[in-house]
C-alpha cells in the first residue's frame, strides 16, 4: 500500500495499479492461505465445514461448464474489446457542449 501511495505521488499510474492489485492478492491469498481447505468453517460442527472437496461441483458439471466457458467467454472478450475500441478516446467539455444530444 505504501508502494502505491509513492507511486501515485510520482505520477506512475500504471505502476500504482499493479501494487494495488499486489496489495489485493496478498490479502486475499493470505486468508485462504490461512483457512485452506475451508471455505467456511462451521463452529457448531465442524465436520460439517465447507471444504474446497465438498462444495465443488460434479465431474459432470464442471464439464459441462468448461464446455460452456471454451465458447463463451471468448465472444465475451471479443465483444468487450470491441466496445473498448468504440469509445476510446477522450471527452472534452466543448464535444459535450456542441452535442446536440446531450443535456
Amino acid at each position: 500500500m505504501i508502494g502505491g501511495t509513492l507511486a501515485v505521488r510520482m505520477h506512475k499510474a500504471i505502476l500504482a495499479w499493479w501494487t494495488g492489485l499486489g496489495s489485493w492478492i496478498g490479502t486475499i491469498g493470505t486468508v485462504a492461505a490461512a483457512m485452506f481447505p475451508f471455505f467456511m468453517p462451521s463452529t457448531t460442527t465442524p465436520d460439517q465445514s465447507l471444504t474446497v472437496w465438498n462444495s465443488s461441483a460434479s465431474a459432470y458439471g464442471l464439464t459441462c461448464m468448461l464446455v460452456v466457458a471454451l465458447i463463451f467467454v471468448p465472444i465475451i472478450l471479443c465483444y468487450t474489446s470491441w466496445c473498448y475500441y468504440v469509445m476510446r478516446g477522450k471527452v472534452h467539455t466543448a464535444d459535450i457542449v456542441n452535442d446536440s444530444h446531450s443535456y
